[in-house]
């Protein structure tokens, strides 16, 4: 009946997912024209003209070419800022000269968004050559550097394409980041079905997590993520796996009854635990903590608010794990990832207990959950 109820609450949260985002998992609910079917409208934007035709991208006007307009969507489909990517057209003369640059419709955090437009950022862009474009450096912008970097990131992709020149990481890159994400989870796995005889596994394999999940890739499970995934859908690239890894955190605890990600593979909760053996005397405040371990449930409410109001890109700012990529993290999520850090020294994994809402949802599939075992090591 427990897993009935379950499953109702998932059917319950897609369905509102799709009646505020107007789309679940990528799919939007009501027919739109796309892009490419938009782009006679795109190219009068750009070309500041009437009566254009447009065959295979590019623009004629009166039968003589005008110019091409570049769609950023599919090739960087993969880039991502907070919400998820971020398609444009990019509008070219015959001169081989960028005239324009128009955001189309995105899932990005409004205030993230706004705050790039408005600092005129595609300007950086504008007027030059797409050969000096590809090669010209342009500073993220200060406060959301993650939107920001996102698009210059899928700017330079389609402009590296019609250079024929590489301008995202090579196909073998991703492969060697999927096939040591993969390891590290089958690894995890058998510390977590052989806990006594892969007892001295554990330990090693979550440091792996913290270098590999972590610093390297800056790909681990949280409410943005999940929230992410739920109104784009996921990329068709290696975070399959991480998909399949969030899917047996939650499978795995309905039938075993112990917590796997958590304890066996999160990067943060590894640091954590790392940070408390530098230091043995703990606090002893059994009492007030004990109390404490609900409050995460408040923080996961106050996510799904967020969540319900369509503001859902601001939720990584109550989440510390996009601190391991300091350079597109909020000040917020370095603040929480310092501070957490700090206090593990003295209390066992503080961030996990008192406040992860990641780790509070996917304790909800649990068929029981017994908090004193929970965060006993």
């Amino acid at each position: 009946m427990k897993i009935l109820l379950k499953i109702s609450a998932i059917t319950v949260l897609m369905f509102m997912t799709a009646f505020i985002y107007g789309q679940i998992g990528g799919f939007p609910l009501k027919q739109t024209l796309s892009a490419q079917e938009n782009a006679a409208g795109y190219a009068e934007q750009i070309f500041k003209e009437k009566g254009l035709t447009l065959k295979d991208g590019y623009v004629f006007k009166q039968g003589m070419p005008a110019g091409r307009l570049v769609f950023t969507s599919p090739a960087a489909d993969d880039i991502s800022g907070y919400g998820g990517p971020i398609p444009m057209v990019i509008g070219i003369d015959t001169q081989n000269v960028i005239i324009d640059i128009l955001p189309l419709e995105n899932t990005e955090t409004p205030h993230f968004f706004e705050q790039v437009i408005s600092s005129g950022f595609l300007k950086n862009w504008i007027g030059k050559n797409i050969s000096d474009a590809y090669v010209h450096d342009v500073d993220a912008v200060s406060g959301a550097t993650m939107s920001s970097s996102a698009i210059k990131d899928s700017i330079h992709l389609v402009l590296g394409n019609m250079l024929q020149q590489e301008a995202s990481p090579s196909s073998a890159g991703k492969a060697l980041e999927g096939c040591c994400l993969l390891l590290l989870f089958l690894a995890a796995l058998g510390c977590y079905f052989y806990p006594q005889k892969l007892k001295q596994l554990r330990f090693p394999v979550l440091l792996s997590a913290v270098f590999i999940m972590g610093f390297w890739q800056g790909n681990m499970l949280s409410v943005t993520k999940i929230a992410s995934w739920l109104i784009n859908g996921i990329p068709e690239t290696w975070q399959w796996i991480l998909f399949i890894v969030f899917a047996t955190s939650i499978f795995l605890p309905i039938f075993t009854r112990k917590n796997f990600y958590c304890f066996y593979l999160c990067p943060f909760g590894a640091l954590q635990e790392a940070a408390g053996k530098c230091c043995r005397q703990k606090l002893r405040f059994r009492k007030v903590l004990a109390g404490l371990e609900y409050f995460r449930l408040a923080v996961l409410i106050m996510c799904a608010g967020l969540f319900f109001a369509g503001s859902w890109g601001n939720i990584a700012s109550l989440e510390p794990f996009s601190a391991f990529k300091p350079e597109y993290a909020p000040v917020s999520a370095i603040v929480i990832f310092i501070a957490s850090l700090f206090f593990a020294l003295f209390i066992p994994r503080p961030w996990c207990r008192f406040f992860c809402p990641c780790g509070a949802f996917l304790d909800l599939f649990k068929s029981q959950t017994d908090q004193k075992k929970l965060f006993r090591f």
